[in-house]
């Protein structure tokens, strides 16, 4: 393969057969992975990789402080992104990539923490010795590094979902910085679609007849890659109804202890470990927020609510609060002008149409009409 194959936009295909890892010989007896003993390494390999922009940038600023040995930027780099978003697949590009430029690899995929592959410059599978101290990277997916790794004198990138339970210790104990990956972009949707050429035709013969392409769901569920290029048939011609949003949200807003963290969330607090409920993901997604000092040094984190779809819902659950909550509801968003608005906008629809009571207004001055 050129050089040219692995810069962004390129599409990697047959990837364990084709590739063969840049020299690692996948037909070396190597180490089983798993209780199946035919589970080897390649193949859990991905059939097609899209290189995306992102992979390239983080790669390239490991492999610089990697070389540098200048470990006054950390130890490590942990990347958060959302869950579906690729960290797996960068973690393959970043390997495939520190292979070429003969660069000793620890590999440790979530399924297996216990099995570690090693990797020589050559790109050969090496049995892993804890006390040999060879300048090497690592790279982790999802599960945190362990201790072992800690007294290794390379470099560690932790790919995973923003749980702080998941890197915090290692993080803190490394000095860590961290990355948080861009969202996938609509250019992003349809350059993966049109290389897969997914047919959604009522002639289809795969499981994508009749389904929402990936750049329908792009528009109504936000950027999770897992998602959208997950088939979901248009059993109601409703968008809404047929990616289930009303219940999602609704059980997210729902209850009382959920209702209380998304107000934590928009007033800008920072979230504590593990308390994402079932659904927030598919909700709030990781904002990366554009900066020339990336990685940060800190994981405070940014959420936004991507799509009209979810936007609407979620405005339509505040309207429906009841009457008595309104207000105070509106107060605990006094930081978040736009959401506050939206319970007041409720309080005073109800309190015009619907409201028994007269209706008293207190003026601290008489107002002065300026011309």
């Amino acid at each position: 393969m050129a050089s040219s194959d692995l810069e962004w936009g390129a599409q990697i295909s047959k990837y364990a057969r084709e590739l063969d890892l840049a020299c690692l010989k996948v037909n070396e007896h190597l180490p089983p992975l798993g209780p199946d003993p035919t589970d080897r390494f390649e193949q859990t390999l991905p059939t097609t990789l899209l290189i995306r922009e992102v992979y390239v940038k983080i790669y390239e600023y490991v492999k610089k402080t990697f070389l540098k040995g200048d470990f006054d930027a950390g130890r490590g780099l942990v990347v958060l992104g959302q869950p579906g978003i690729g960290k797996t697949a960068f973690l393959y590009y970043a390997l495939v990539r520190a292979l070429r430029d003969r660069i000793p690899v620890i590999w440790c995929r979530a399924e297996e923490r216990s099995a570690w592959l090693q990797f020589d410059i050559e790109g050969k599978v090496t049995p892993y010795e804890a006390s040999r101290r060879v300048r090497r990277l690592s790279f982790f997916d999802q599960c945190p590094p362990s201790s072992t790794s800690f007294d290794d004198p390379g470099y560690i990138v932790q790919a995973t979902s923003p749980q702080r339970a998941r890197y915090k210790d290692w993080a803190k104990q490394s000095v860590a910085r961290y990355w948080v990956m861009e969202n996938w972009s609509t250019e992003e949707v349809e350059q993966e679609a049109k290389h897969r050429k997914i047919d959604t035709s009522n002639e289809s013969k795969t499981e994508w007849k009749n389904a929402y392409t990936p750049q329908e769901a792009f528009k109504v569920i936000g950027p999770s890659a897992r998602h959208c290029f997950t088939s979901t048939p248009k059993v109601m011609q409703d968008a809404v109804a047929d990616f289930g949003l009303e219940v999602i949200i609704g059980g997210l807003l729902g209850s009382e202890k959920n209702f209380e963290l998304i107000v934590r969330l928009l007033t800008g607090c920072q979230l504590t470990d593990d308390v994402y409920p079932s659904g927030f993901h598919q909700i709030f997604f990781v904002k990366h927020v554009k900066s020339d000092n990336l990685p940060t040094r800190r994981d405070h984190l940014l959420y936004e609510i991507t799509t009209p779809a979810h936007r609407k819902i979620v405005r339509e659950k505040i309207l429906e609060t009841h009457m008595e909550m309104e207000v105070t509801t509106a107060r605990l968003f006094t930081s978040c002008p736009s959401v506050a608005g939206y319970s007041y906008e409720a309080f005073a629809q109800r309190a015009f149409s619907h409201g028994t009571e007269p209706i008293t207004i207190y003026c601290n001055s008489v107002p002065q009409l300026v011309t």
